[in-house]
């Protein structure tokens, strides 16, 4: 009688390698990191992770899109902060005229017609 066949071990995967970074910072942006990593759920480092992760991939826009404002802040010869203000002072100029949310799913729910409710 053949013996049964051996059970494959899963495979252990290792967590990313991780680098231990020291950083000073005025008591109020420590304040403010703590205050918001509490806030959203995270440990102080996690939330510092997910914002310079955001920040260095264009918080997980869509290839394309990367493309079209990566040539746009290129031609305005924009940093990338520096760009950032630019397209938060923009939307500004677009709720300064339309409203607050005049872009959201929310603010079209009077387009449309009888059953649908906001």
């Amino acid at each position: 009688m053949p013996s049964p066949a051996p059970v494959p071990r899963p495979v252990r995967r290792r967590p990313p390698k991780k680098v231990m970074k020291t950083f000073r910072l005025p008591p109020d942006l420590a304040s403010y990191i703590e205050a918001e990593s509490s806030r959203c759920g995270l440990d102080a480092t996690a939330f510092v992770t997910r914002v310079l992760d955001g920040y260095r991939s264009d918080y997980g826009l869509p290839s394309a899109a990367r493309a079209v404002l990566e040539e746009d802040r290129h031609a305005l010869e924009l940093e990338r902060h520096e760009y950032l203000l630019h397209a938060l002072y923009q939307r500004q100029l677009d709720i300064r005229d339309k409203g607050a949310g005049f872009d959201s799913p929310r603010g079209m729910a009077p387009l449309i017609r009888d059953g649908w409710r906001r």
